[in-house]
């Protein structure tokens, strides 16, 4: 197999996410063989340093081999089983340490596949939440200006990322965007808020905290993604009433 082989293959069969596949008629793709630390290495054997560390892997690189021998020796003991109706050690000790070190009584951890699918999750706990106290109409959610959480639909409803949000706006519910604290405006055309969006203050019921349900946070840990520093996480709790 060579990288121009594995390139041909690839445009005839696989949709890519977050590209532009017409792009690619001119741009070359990168033919991606393995992968160790920092370093990706085509399919000829040449070696690229992978700069937006593949959006996920920025902490700890490709093939850490901790992580591995950590999978490997779960994938002998247990692959999988769900969590609806039955549990298993490393949910319940995951679960256990993650209360240790989360602030305040964190109670239980739902877990969730992936970035996106915890900010469905966590969206939805909120309101639910609300409206198992007689408040249904907390059905708002709170979420900073130029801030990431997702392209599900519910997470796009809190992402004010125009790239993403603009094409899927009908779609989307509505959400209560505030300004992000200490920080100059933002300047890349893919984090430019939205000229035609009104301000949230400009409508005193929209911003009346009987509506709001929670507020979703971004933390600046991980620059995942070159045009997207601030894209990780989403984290969700109930505002009081």
């Amino acid at each position: 197999m060579n990288n121009r082989e594995m390139v041909r293959r690839s445009l005839a069969a696989v949709w890519h996410p977050c590209t532009q596949m017409k792009s690619h008629e001119s741009v070359p793709m990168l033919a991606v063989a393995g992968a160790k630390g920092p370093w990706l290495y085509d399919f000829e054997g040449n070696r690229y340093l992978d700069g937006v560390s593949s959006w996920w892997v920025n902490l700890f690189g490709h093939g850490n081999p901790q992580i591995n021998a950590a999978l490997r020796a779960q994938l002998d003991e247990l692959p999988h089983v769900m969590l609806a109706g039955a549990t298993h050690a490393p949910a319940v000790e995951l679960a256990e340490r993650l209360a240790k070190v989360a602030p305040g009584d964190l109670g239980h951890a739902f877990f969730a596949s992936d970035g996106a699918s915890a900010t469905e999750i966590a969206l939805k706990m909120a309101f639910h939440y609300w409206a198992n106290r007689g408040q249904p109409r907390k059905n708002r959610f709170v979420h900073l200006e130029g801030g990431y959480h997702g392209e599900t639909v519910g997470a796009l409803g809190v992402t004010d990322v125009p790239l993403f949000r603009k094409a899927y706006a009908p779609l989307l519910r509505e959400g209560l965007p505030v300004p992000f604290p200490s920080r100059p405006p933002l300047r890349s055309s893919i984090f430019s808020r939205n000229a035609t969006r009104r301000s949230p203050r400009s409508s005193s019921s929209r911003w009346s905290r009987a509506r709001a349900a929670c507020a979703c946070i971004t933390p600046i840990t991980c620059g995942a993604r070159a045009s997207c520093a601030r894209a990780t996480r989403c984290c969700s709790s109930p505002t009081r009433s």
